[in-house]
């Protein structure tokens, strides 16, 4: 099952219609419809709110994205997860709390945009 098929059975679980979902997310109901219909990938750092506000496992979701092989980032670039991450990911899972794998997705998340601020101020 893809993103956009799981994004909706969650969503619906959560008894929730796409513009209540979009409203919980800061975003428009024409986004998650993309989302749902595989149009488009959402970033991480919306990979993260969808985790929180549908009460998930974010390691879930992200790896509901990278099982399709492809990750979508805030500046279009697609990335393949390599086998050394998705082993990264299933030992988080394991052995990790929940609390623990939020925090370090969190301390990755603020690092991506720390470091696209730096590129964008040398632009």
């Amino acid at each position: 099952m893809v993103l956009g098929e799981r994004l909706r059975l969650y969503r619906k679980e959560h008894n929730l219609t796409q513009q209540e979902l979009a409203d919980l997310l800061h975003t428009s109901q024409s986004a998650i419809h993309l989302y749902e219909n595989s149009f488009r990938t959402p970033s991480v750092s919306t990979v993260n709110m969808i985790a929180k506000v549908l009460d998930l496992d974010a390691f879930e979701v992200f790896d509901i994205v990278c099982g399709e092989e492809k990750v979508g980032d805030s500046v279009d670039r697609e990335y393949e997860l390599s086998a050394k991450e998705k082993y990264v990911a299933s030992m988080a899972r394991k052995y990790l709390s929940y609390d623990e794998r939020e925090r370090i997705l969190d301390f990755i998340i603020s690092n991506i945009k720390e470091k696209l601020e730096n590129v964008e101020k040398t632009e």
